[in-house]
Formats: C-alpha cells, sequence, structure tokens
C-alpha cells in the first residue's frame, strides 16, 4: 500500500544544540525553516513573521515550516542557521537585521539552501538574497495622524521609542516626523532609544517616561505594544509589527506587516527552481 507524508500534521522532531531546539525536517516535504529574535508570540516584529509562517504552512501543498526562536544576532545566527541547513532544510528565512553576516556565511557553505535575509542588503545573486518592505510609507501617515491628534488635544509633544541607529530605523524614524511635520509644523519629537528590539520592561519604561515628560502621542519602533499600554487616561500610543497588537482603547493606529503573500511565493518559486535571488522591496501598493 502507497504511503504519503502529512506534513502539516507534525512540527517534527528537535534537538538540543548550544542553547537552542533545532527542528528535523521531514522527509518527502519540502521543509522551510524560520529564525525569529524573539519569542514566535512577542505580539510585535517576530509573531508577524510567525504568522507569515503559518500562511505558508496552510497554502503551500507538502510544505513543514518550523521555526527556531529568541535567536541571538551574531555567532548564535550563525549556529542555528547552519544546523537548519545540515538538517536538510531547503528554504531558511531569517528574520533579524543582525541576521545578515551569518546568513551570508551559511548561504556560501549551503549552495543548495535557499536563504532569505529579512531587512538586510546583502545578496550573492545565487541561493542568498533579502526582502524588505517600505514601511517608511505607514510611519509617514503614522505622524500625520499623530501630528493631527496631537493639534485636536492641543498638546504639540510627541514621543518615539527608538531601537538601533541603523539605516532602517533612522529612516523610519525620519519618516514618523516628517508626517509629523504636514498635520503639526509646531510639534517636537522626545526620542527614547533603548537599543533592542524586544524587551517589553525597557519598552513600558521608555514610553512611561515619554508621557511623563509631556508626550500626547507616542509612536514605538520595537516590538511589545507598549505606548498603546502605557498611555494615561486621555493620551495615545502607536503600536508596531503586528496586527492584533492595537487592542488597548489608547491604541490611536497600528502599522504592521503581512508577510504570508511573500513568504508563499518566494517557496513556490525556490520550489520550483525559478526563484532568484538577489534584493526585493516591496512598497504598499505590492500588497
Amino acid at each position: 500500500m502507497a504511503e504519503t507524508t502529512d506534513c502539516t500534521s507534525s512540527t517534527g522532531e528537535a534537538e538540543q544544540e548550544g542553547s537552542y531546539q533545532i527542528p528535523t525536517a521531514i522527509e518527502g516535504c519540502y521543509n522551510v525553516a524560520f529564525v525569529y529574535v524573539g519569542p514566535h508570540d512577542d505580539g510585535g516584529w517576530s509573531q508577524a513573521h510567525d504568522v507569515g509562517r503559518m500562511y505558508v504552512q496552510e497554502n503551500v501543498a507538502d510544505v513543514h515550516t518550523a521555526y527556531v526562536e529568541i535567536v541571538a544576532e551574531g555567532a548564535d545566527a550563525e549556529q542555528v542557521i547552519r544546523s537548519l541547513a545540515r538538517k536538510g532544510f531547503d528554504v531558511i528565512f531569517t528574520t533579524s537585521f543582525g541576521y545578515m553576516d551569518a546568513s551570508a556565511t551559511v548561504a556560501d557553505e549551503f549552495p543548495d539552501v535557499d536563504i532569505i535575509h529579512i531587512s538586510g542588503f546583502m545578496t550573492n545573486n545565487e541561493n542568498f538574497g533579502n526582502l524588505m518592505g517600505a514601511m517608511e510609507d505607514m510611519k509617514y501617515l503614522a505622524g500625520m495622524l499623530a501630528g493631527s491628534r496631537a493639534m485636536m488635544d492641543g498638546n504639540p509633544k510627541l514621543g518615539y521609542i527608538a531601537t538601533f541607529p541603523i539605516p532602517e530605523e533612522l529612516r523610519l524614524g525620519n519618516a514618523f516626523a516628517l508626517g509629523v511635520q504636514q498635520t503639526c509644523p509646531e510639534c517636537t519629537i522626545d526620542v527614547r532609544w533603548i537599543f533592542t528590539w524586544h524587551h517589553p520592561v525597557q519598552e513600558i519604561e521608555a514610553a512611561s517616561s515619554l508621557f511623563d515628560a509631556g508626550a500626547q502621542v507616542v509612536m514605538t519602533g520595537a516590538d511589545t505594544p507598549a505606548p498603546a499600554e502605557a498611555a494615561p487616561e486621555g493620551k495615545w500610543g502607536i503600536t508596531y509589527d503586528y496586527s492584533g497588537n492595537c487592542v488597548a482603547d489608547a491604541c490611536l493606529t497600528s502599522m504592521y506587516w503581512n508577510w504570508g503573500p511573500v513568504y508563499t511565493r518566494i517557496v513556490e518559486e525556490s520550489r520550483d527552481a525559478t526563484w532568484v535571488a538577489g534584493s526585493e522591496y516591496f512598497d504598499a501598493d505590492a500588497g
């Protein structure tokens, strides 16, 4: 009797390697792995990617997906990505800026594995490419909304929680500021650098500090919905990354990522050997 493999019925086994549980590829499936810098259910960046992973699992036949979470940037990331390649994963999505060099190194070692790095700029034009979206469009609109809200409330002070001074973060912060200028030219923006992508306590502390300093609306570039959760009555927070995190009464709006469709396309192209490694930067018009 012929047997078939149900690629969706199991997350597969995992083996402990150092500090991480490394999942195992399933024979007979096209195996796709995701590497997250935060928890898969962080309410922000990593959860948005995990929603994309589940979209792939549900929409691509005979695909097995798995993830490794809370992977530190640098040497740990290289170890995890290499382990996934060794275990037979066909596609690996590495979803933090600090995974870029590690992704490039492992891609050169495993030319039959397609590695797609999110938010970086490196590619070998063979089996290693990068992917990002023009979130500055949404940050600009959020800035317009924040400025308009500040004008309505009669308080021209705004706040912004920034993560790291890398090009992506500077671009997004500047887009927010430009949007603010359109609706509230007299508004000022107080910035708090937290030097982390995901740290719930630091994010709450930064948001609270900005509100205590007089901010009417606080925007974040980090993972959690801290600005909306920390906002006192009559003040507002703007959340980021994940569609399900704008639930607090004080949430003014949210900008979020919809990774599922583009991940699905890349996985299908990889399996068909038609994926072209390079740099892809999509905007709102691309969905």
